[in-house]
């Protein structure tokens, strides 16, 4: 097969082998490379044309092309219209990397060249096509073909001005440009030499190449790791407003009866009268230290270095510990408390979270279960030590769980009632559990109770 034959033929393959790869890959279709897009499904038909075209000249004499004629002449005005299109693509392309004004406002832009294109489309396909002989090849020419070049030659001279002024050696994009200019310019010089080769085919192929490795194509890995980002960060906004909403209303209240009974004490004379005001006064004050601590507890986990200091202890001997201190609230609210803690032998790990991981279970078992009863036991397990603690009270909904570790989120029965506190119990509890590779389970039912499982490692002490 001569080489004028071989050159669409090979390019066409070229082309559709970039397509292929283009449009299979996962990209981000900004909006100046959807212009690639174009110049891509473009260059891959015109390349598909002419393939045809060659095969049908490759195939017939000078009396049965005439059969093909009207085919040839139709198609060669068609491809004239697509350079057009591919071309100013190449233009948009350019313009849109250009300038940031046009990019944000394009609509204006994009239409004006659509009508600019319809209308050179109209006078190609108006006016005529010529089939002459060019070596042992047919080429074309004739106004129609005339009007497609000179088109393209506008565009290209507008675009490179717009990519000189604009020039940036450190994107990529504007160097790629050049090097098509660049690439048009050797093939036309090629022609001289070897007027019977068809090289639109050829700088089709190659713009298409070079663009490819020089497009401003975002990794798709990187954008989700923004819009991981942007999640996170729009999660620590929501945190933050309720944070803001828990603590105006979780300060405001203690404080506004600290103040409120100071005022009415300055007017009592005789304090015997007033033991009742005092006790509520302190369970203000007691509250409000209660809020205080929670939020110098976080900065502390977050601070505080991952060091773990290991003591001996009796697990059953220091979780009753903590239950002695809510016996008297467990009896002021009439809960049945079941105590199924299994006797153990002493083990070393970390006591202070041991603790305090209780003592916040236990106060938001106590603080959430109005009636019937609280349930705790526990148990040794290979190297770590298993607590239960189930409660009878208001429980979770389901769709709530999995924000309940989140710091200041509140469920929706208790953000607008009487319970307080500020919603950072779970999340400081997650935290210190992590942080000796411990483990929290929550298990809820909405109005009928929950169930939490605390897994602690341990090391068994050695007989």
């Amino acid at each position: 097969m001569p080489l004028e034959y071989q050159v669409p033929l090979v390019s066409f393959l070229f082309i559709l082998i970039i397509n292929s790869v283009y449009f299979l890959k996962r990209k981000v279709n900004l909006i100046e490379n959807k212009a690639y897009c174009i110049i891509l499904i473009g260059s891959l038909i015109v390349s598909i044309i002419d393939t045809i075209l060659h095969i049908i000249s490759s195939n017939c004499d000078e009396i049965q092309i005439l059969k093909y004629m009207q085919f040839v002449i139709i198609s060669n005005k068609i491809m004239s219209s697509l350079f057009c299109i591919i071309f100013s693509s190449l233009l948009t392309y350019i313009v849109l990397i250009s300038y940031k004004k046009i990019k944000e406002n394009f609509k204006i832009f994009g239409i004006s060249l659509s009508i600019v294109n319809i209308l050179i489309i109209l006078f190609i396909f108006l006016s005529k096509v010529e089939v002459i002989n060019a070596g042992m090849a047919r080429n074309v020419s004739g106004s129609s073909i005339m009007i497609g070049y000179l088109f393209v030659g506008l565009i290209l001279f507008v675009s490179f001005w717009i990519n000189l002024i604009h020039f940036n050696k450190r994107d990529k994009r504007f160097m790629a440009f050049f090097l098509i200019v660049l690439t048009i310019g050797v093939m036309y010089f090629f022609t001289i030499f070897f007027p019977g080769i068809i090289i639109y085919d050829l700088i089709l192929a190659i713009m298409c190449y070079i663009m490819y490795f020089t497009i401003e194509n975002p990794d798709v890995k990187m954008l989700n790791e923004i819009t991981l980002a942007k999640n996170e960060l729009e999660q620590a906004n929501q945190i933050k407003s309720d944070f803001i909403s828990s603590m105006s209303h979780e300060i405001r209240t203690p404080v506004n009866g600290i103040v409120g009974l100071g005022s009415l004490l300055l007017e009592e004379e005789d304090l015997n009268n007033c033991k009742e005001e005092i006790k509520d006064m302190i369970d203000s004050s007691q509250k409000l230290l209660s809020i205080t601590d929670k939020m110098f507890e976080i900065y502390a986990i977050e601070k505080q270095k991952d060091e773990e200091i290991k003591t001996e202890y009796n697990p059953k001997k220091e979780i009753e510990n903590v239950i002695e201190l809510y016996l008297p609230r467990i009896k002021d609210k009439n809960l049945i408390f079941n105590n199924k803690l299994q006797e153990m032998i002493s083990v070393y790990g970390n006591l202070t979270i041991l603790k305090k991981v209780t003592t916040q279970i236990l106060d938001n078992a106590i603080k959430f279960t109005n009636k019937g009863s609280i349930t705790i036991n526990s148990k040794l397990e290979k190297n770590n030590l298993k607590i239960e603690i189930e409660d009878t009270g208001i429980g979770i909904k389901e769709e709530e769980i999995m924000n309940i570790f989140t710091p200041f989120k509140k469920t929706k029965a208790t953000k607008n009632s009487s319970y307080s506190g500020v919603g950072v119990g779970l999340s400081i509890t997650k935290s210190l559990l992590e942080k000796v590779n411990g483990e929290i389970k929550i298990f809820s039912k909405y109005e009928k109770g929950t169930k939490v499982m605390i897994s602690l490692p341990i090391e068994r002490k050695m007989k």
